[in-house]
């Protein structure tokens, strides 16, 4: 019975120390709508899901054909560059190339195999990425919507940032942790900011319905959000990742009329 607590005393030890290891910094900033000076809120103060709700839904849900297939091909090249009208590309999850008005703009990327701290353990891949890494056309800007493991791919924006050197786009307290792992030159928004890309082209922060966390002890500590690439011919929606909210979807509307297109998620 002795051995038994210890060896649980010790497991238990292990992880918690492993659920700090892996948590991000929080964001240190002043109070308002949405921040309490600890912790994000989300619109309507709506509370996410806790692990109650989440085994239940696991454990009721209806599954279909889920198997691994990686025997299939790579999609083609992209262009250089789409100076006229809009190309996406679609590579995996919440990865998207967004061509349009002669810039590249990645949301999201995730290249490796595991949404994971670790290779060998945690979700894995079960299609290859639609395009390969090194197939990327010159990224000028690079969109992070959270900092949840399979939207935060870390492995991969560093390769990207050491590659193409683009222009980093972050809710607030997410460049701490991407200047923790030596990506330097993030621009941390809060929601409703906008960065100017060019004289044509800016790109806003919007509101979303979600929460953030890499680790135990950053639950919400840094802030989550979708964008809105503004340009003359229509505007761009990047939902990123979040719950059906009806008043700030509405209010997205109104305020970044007339959206063109729309990248929504619909599941993993």
């Amino acid at each position: 019975m002795i051995i038994f607590l210890i060896l649980l005393f010790i497991s238990l030890t292990l992880i918690v120390a492993m659920g700090y290891f892996i948590s991000a910094p929080p964001y240190k900033g002043p109070v308002s709508d949405h921040f309490d000076g600890k912790q994000f809120i989300n619109p309507g103060n709506v509370m996410a899901k806790g692990f109650r709700e989440v085994l239940k839904w696991m454990s009721n849900r209806k599954r279909g054909e889920w198997k691994e297939v990686m025997e299939t091909n790579y999609g083609e090249k992209p262009a250089a560059r789409i100076n006229d009208g809009v190309r996406i590309t679609f590579v995996n999850h919440s990865t998207f190339l967004i061509q349009v008005n002669g810039v590249n703009i990645l949301t999201d990327p995730i290249w490796s195999k595991r949404t994971s701290p670790f290779e060998w353990v945690g979700p894995k891949r079960m299609r290859p990425p639609g395009i390969r890494l090194e197939d990327l056309p010159r990224i000028d800007v690079l969109l992070l919507s959270h900092n949840h493991w399979d939207h935060l791919d870390i492995v991969t924006v560093k390769k990207i940032n050491t590659a193409h050197r683009p222009q980093i786009i972050t809710p607030l307290g997410v460049k701490s942790f991407l200047d923790l792992h030596g990506v330097t030159g993030a621009r941390d928004t809060d929601w409703w900011d906008t960065v100017e890309v060019n004289r044509t082209l800016s790109i806003q922060s919007v509101p979303a319905q979600h929460f953030s966390g890499r680790g135990t002890f950053d639950r919400n500590a840094t802030l989550w959000c979708g964008y809105v690439i503004h340009r003359p011919a229509g505007n761009i929606y990047f939902v990123g990742d979040t719950g059906y909210n009806d008043k700030t979807f509405k209010e997205i509307g109104e305020r970044c009329a007339p959206i063109y297109l729309s990248l929504v998620p619909i599941g993993a």
